[in-house]
């Protein structure tokens, strides 16, 4: 299958955010919208359930500064600089440049933990952790040195559940004297990512071969709406905050449409600009997502409604990610 050599940008829709859990990277805090807290860079498995857990992020260490490139990267010519193009490693590091003295995060994946039914692969925490897939005969014409992509198939049976790949940007070592071995295996924390200088993201999608039930949404949990960012939730003495009692995880987001979103690769580019949030939770008095304090990125889609699982219907959820860049 070949990658269309086109451009979109998504439709603004409503962004809810879903509780996940389960990641990849090692995490003590983890939250719906693609956030870990704690990682370590070692071993790629761990335990994984609805809003905590541990896992850990990956073989390997990268240092500060380093596997970034830019480029032209998008047809539509615009400018752009590489974050990942999955073929480093097998979660990670994502190849951004990062603040000196911080690591570039890694990739993960997870399932809701509300059925026993529910089924994802790769696995996540206890079922395995997550890797990059070979692309085989997915290659593309449009980036025929690719080999590896990010993958997830699930079956979603609970109510509000959700199916999701993600990655974080940046982590900082817990215990700075480690910081003279970067490749032992340590105990690691996502911080926010300034990505201020950029206007979005553009990446390339596909559904896989057992489609997607439900829309595939693009969310950027930010300083904001991740607890980690000290403002959502329960803050006390931060009335700067006027909406900070409100709920964690409702994330800045857009959905893709079936076009975007097809058997035949596509290339979607998501502007900062045009996110939109959620319905439930605190998002910050700006308005709008903070890109100088971004998280990560996750791609998610949502499980059955009450209708369907009175129905006893499932969501299937099987999609592609590669090439993922900002926009300049």
């Amino acid at each position: 299958m070949s990658k269309k050599l086109i451009s979109i940008s998504l439709a603004i829709v409503s962004g809810t955010a879903l509780a996940f859990a389960g990641a990849s990277c090692s995490s003590s805090n983890n939250n719906p919208d693609g956030g870990t807290g704690t990682s370590s860079s070692s071993s790629s498995s761990g335990s994984s359930s609805s809003g905590s857990g541990s896992s850990s992020s990956g073989s390997g260490s990268s240092s500060s500064g380093s596997g970034s490139s830019s480029g032209s990267g998008s047809s539509s010519g615009a400018a752009t600089v590489l974050i990942d193009n999955m073929e480093i490693g097998t979660n990670g590091p994502v190849q951004i440049a990062v603040p000196m003295g911080e690591f570039p995060g890694y990739w993960y994946d997870g399932v809701s933990q509300g059925s026993t039914s529910n089924t994802i692969t790769p696995g996540s925490g206890l079922t395995g952790g997550f890797t990059y897939s070979p692309l085989g005969t997915l290659t593309n014409a449009a980036d025929p040195t690719s080999t590896k992509a990010a993958h997830v198939a699930c079956a979603i049976h609970d109510l509000y559940g959700y199916c999701q790949e993600a990655f974080e940007f940046a982590q900082v070592n817990l215990d700075a004297g480690a910081d003279a071995n970067p490749d032992a295996a340590v105990p690691r924390v996502t911080v926010p990512f300034d990505a201020s200088a950029y206007t979005g993201i553009t990446f390339w999608a596909m559904a896989g071969s057992t489609g997607v039930g439900q829309q595939l949404k693009v969310l950027f949990p930010d300083i904001d709406t991740d607890p980690r960012g000290g403002r959502c939730g329960p803050v006390a003495g931060s009335p700067q905050y006027t909406g900070d009692s409100g709920a964690c995880y409702d994330s800045w987001g857009q959905s893709l449409t079936s076009a975007q979103l097809s058997s035949t690769w596509t290339q979607v580019t998501v502007p900062f600009a045009t996110l939109v949030g959620g319905n439930f939770g605190f998002e910050g008095n700006s308005g709008m997502v903070d890109p100088a304090n971004l998280f990560g990125v996750t791609f998610q889609v949502g499980g059955p409604n009450p209708a369907m699982v009175e129905a006893g219907t499932t969501i299937v959820a099987d999609y592609w990610v590669d090439d993922v860049y900002f926009t300049k």
